[in-house]
């Protein structure tokens, strides 16, 4: 089964170039967002030390009942979180789009401007 869903999947990226185009700049986009989050000196590189306390602030922010330990429904909470956070920016970004999109009015057939 699962080597028929990899097929499958690879067979959709080759048939498609546009498709498998897109992913890589949308993976190359979270990768740029996750890297800047972890650099907080911005020196281009992740240290040993911006990698640990990144680790330790997620594994903090998981940890809601502070016992030193991730269980199973703390980790679902955690992505539960996080996935509503990425649907509200989403959301969000595509009202922007909407709302700063110009109107198109060469369709438009109303003659009172042609006076």
């Amino acid at each position: 089964m699962k080597k028929t869903l990899m097929m499958v999947a690879m067979a959709a990226c080759i048939a498609s170039p546009a498709l498998a185009n897109d992913m890589s700049a949308k993976g190359k986009a979270m990768s740029d967002h996750y890297f800047s989050m972890i650099d907080t000196n911005g020196d281009g590189a992740i240290s040993k030390d911006e990698s640990t306390a990144f680790n330790d602030k997620m594994f903090a922010e998981a940890d809601t009942n502070n016992d030193g330990k991730i269980s199973k429904a703390e980790m679902t909470a955690m992505h539960a979180k996080q996935y509503a956070a990425k649907s509200m920016h989403k959301g969000k970004e595509k009202s922007e789009m909407e709302v700063d999109k110009p109107k198109d009015n060469s369709h438009n057939t109303d003659d009172t401007n042609d006076q």
